[in-house]
């Protein structure tokens, strides 16, 4: 430290922080957000399966105005692990149409492993598990004057769980079950 010319040490230079030492407390004072943060997010199960549904309807319902601007017809079929989004009928990216150069669909949402997925289409009720025998035939349509195939989604994690109810038209709503 900087001494003046009595003999005593400058206060000017002995209030200041090194910056390595702000640094130092600005990484921790990250870390301590970061942590913070995490812990507010989806606090629960249910919370967490109410996000991903209405990802699901804010998906779906772009998919549809996306389709209505463009006069096109969006496939959008429920897996797994997700949704995804296609043109219907599918379109190759160029030239004719064969397995190897069809354009791949868009994935929307996803979800996570262990929640359990099940879907009605018109009332009735849609085997997921026997997606390999109709491969290519989608499970919603998402039509170009904006209308959509209504459904019912609804996701299942350790014992609770929460449904999408979309109609053709107008709003939709997510309730627990």
């Amino acid at each position: 430290m900087p001494k003046l010319a009595t003999g005593n040490v400058s206060l000017a230079a002995s209030r200041g922080l090194s910056l390595i030492e702000t640094l130092v407390v600005l990484v921790i004072a990250s870390v301590l957000a970061t942590v913070v943060t995490l812990r507010l997010g989806p606090s629960n199960e249910k919370e967490g399966l109410t996000q991903t549904l209405k990802a699901v309807a804010l998906a779906v319902e772009a998919s549809c105005e996306r389709a209505m601007f463009q006069s096109e017809v969006y496939a959008l079929t429920i897996e797994p692990t997700g949704l995804t989004r296609s043109l219907y009928p599918p379109l190759p990216v160029t030239g004719f149409a064969s397995d190897s150069n069809m354009r791949p669909p868009d994935r929307l949402v996803v979800w996570e492993q262990d929640i359990e997925v099940s879907l009605q289409v018109d009332g009735y009720g849609v085997d997921l598990s026997a997606r390999d025998e109709r491969a290519g035939e989608p499970h919603l349509l998402c039509g170009s004057m904006g209308d959509r195939t209504p459904f019912v989604l609804t996701l299942r994690a350790r014992g609770i769980g929460a449904q999408l109810q979309m109609p053709i038209f107008g709003e939709w709503m997510i309730v627990d079950v």
